[in-house]
């Protein structure tokens, strides 16, 4: 059986549980506060993490991108997440750059807070840093997917299981590199190939390849010019998608038995992007998480996959709860 988790803002509590990574209306709260301290600097051109990071681009830094920096000071506080200021002053050139900046600069703060991180530079054992990935929905896949195959054979065991991530961040790849070379033995060439086979689909982009990978976008990177790099790798959900790269998630959405939705808001654009405007009536099992979720919320939800010709059963359980209580339906 074919099974695809899409993975929305609160899935990464299964990879860091200190709650590093924010969701939208968090994002949007740590953006303002960095841009508050850089304009404070009384400087005509900040030099903190975001004036420094544009300051690679062409051009540079200019008054236009100060300009945009105030605008989200002042506007972002009215919105639930950046990709909506975003949307709203489209017509301001600069303020998309700058705001994929932020982006870039938080995301890769909370990489960078992660044992996952620490281990990887080699201050804490990769066994502390996996240690809270037991109980987690991402452990419990790698335990339970394909129950017949032995763990070793990671091609086997992951065999049909696929990821649509809409976070721009790289744990899940980190994390199964981690997997893979240390609770498996498994050389990190190897690795490489290993996770080359399993489909990862980043709805919106990622901030880079990492290294471990064959990439040089390394893990955490907090250089000014890392934060830009990153920057140029994501796109907000306002912007249009390269029509192949949509064809491929809706192709392995279509293809898939089973989808899950771990920690997913369901915003009607992503849920579009995802299942498309065919109507026709799909046999797909979809379960998701809705914890916390107002109940108009989760009916709209269900109507909207209706609408697209599926099915969803919400549940108002968190990620590795859900992937527990399931565990025959999604894994059978």
């Amino acid at each position: 059986m074919k099974t695809t988790f899409v993975l929305g803002a609160a899935a990464n509590f299964g990879f860091d549980n200190t709650g590093n990574f924010p969701l939208g209306f968090q994002l949007a709260n740590r953006i303002q506060n960095q841009i508050a301290a850089e304009l404070n600097e009384q400087s005509m051109f900040p030099q903190g993490s975001i004036g420094g990071a544009i300051s690679h681009s062409p051009g540079g830094l200019s008054l236009e991108h100060v300009e945009a920096m105030r605008r989200i000071e002042n506007s972002i506080v009215y919105k639930d997440s950046i990709d909506d200021l975003v949307d709203e002053w489209s017509d301001l050139s600069a303020l998309s750059q700058v705001a994929k900046v932020c982006i870039a600069n938080e995301i890769l703060k909370s990489e960078a807070s992660t044992k996952m991180c620490a281990a990887m530079q080699g201050t804490i054992r990769p066994a502390e840093a996996m240690r809270q990935n037991r109980d987690s929905w991402f452990g419990k896949i790698l335990r339970y997917a394909n129950p017949g195959a032995r763990r070793r054979d990671v091609d086997k065991c992951l065999k049909d299981v696929r990821f649509i991530t809409f976070n721009y961040d790289r744990m899940l790849e980190a994390t199964l590199f981690a997997f893979l070379h240390h609770s498996q033995n498994i050389p990190a060439d190897d690795c490489r190939k290993l996770i080359s086979q399993i489909e990862i689909y980043h709805a919106y982009g990622h901030l880079g390849r990492l290294p471990e990978l064959g990439g040089n976008a390394r893990f955490g990177g907090f250089e000014h010019r890392e934060i830009h790099a990153a920057s140029l790798g994501i796109k907000t959900y306002c912007e249009e998608l390269e029509s192949g790269h949509v064809d491929r998630i809706r192709s392995v959405v279509e293809g898939s038995d089973c989808l899950v939705f771990l920690g997913f808001g369901f915003h009607e654009q992503n849920v579009r992007l995802l299942l498309g405007d065919n109507d026709a009536e799909h046999k797909t099992k979809c379960f998701g998480t809705a914890v916390d979720m107002p109940d108009r919320k989760m009916l709209e939800a269900q109507q909207l996959f209706r609408d697209c010709g599926y099915s969803l059963n919400l549940q108002g359980s968190d990620c590795h709860s859900l992937v527990e209580g399931l565990r025959a339906e999604i894994f059978n």
